[in-house]
């Protein structure tokens, strides 16, 4: 019987040691990501911008952008190959953009190159049944209009992380 409770008191503090001997500290690693960026925008707001697969940021409360963004890099990845039907598609999406600006990203700059980038858009609607020529150049120049507005909207959300 003696035997019996040392072996069961040497069991137990046999299990007692290797659970603290197992329970490590897990030191969290963070990885370093240049597809997401934290932004801080005033004191007391900060917003998580993340990139998508083209490089170009997304913002989670600016859903017009995104929209367009990815859809226009696909139309380009495809060197405007796209039915004529999908142009139509975007006039919601164009119409809004300058409308659905966040207030943060909201400047004279961005708001004059997006307009630029809807009379682009209006010109490939209104001549979307053209030469399969002229629809490609209309697609270009509306995505050159719109790189305008990526590259705009890059320098801004680099400023306010370099600050």
């Amino acid at each position: 019987m003696k035997y019996l409770k040392m072996m069961r008191n040497t069991f137990t503090l046999l299990l007692f040691c290797l659970s603290i001997i197992s329970c490590k500290n897990k030191n969290d690693k963070f990885i370093e990501n240049d597809d997401l960026a934290l932004v801080d925008i005033t004191e007391d707001k900060t917003v998580l911008l993340k990139k998508d697969d083209f490089g170009t940021y997304s913002f989670n409360n600016w859903n017009d952008f995104n929209l367009l963004n990815v859809r226009l890099h696909v139309a380009e990845s495809k060197e405007f190959r796209v039915p004529v039907s999908t142009v139509g598609v975007y006039e919601e999406a164009v119409n809004n953009l300058h409308n659905s600006i966040p207030k943060w990203l909201k400047s004279e700059d961005l708001v004059k190159e997006i307009k630029d980038a809807q009379k682009k858009y209006d010109n490939l609607i209104d001549e979307r049944f053209k030469s399969t020529t002229k629809v490609r150049k209309n697609w270009s120049e509306l995505t050159n209009a719109f790189d305008d507005v990526r590259e705009l909207l890059n320098e801004k959300v680099d400023n306010y992380i370099a600050e």
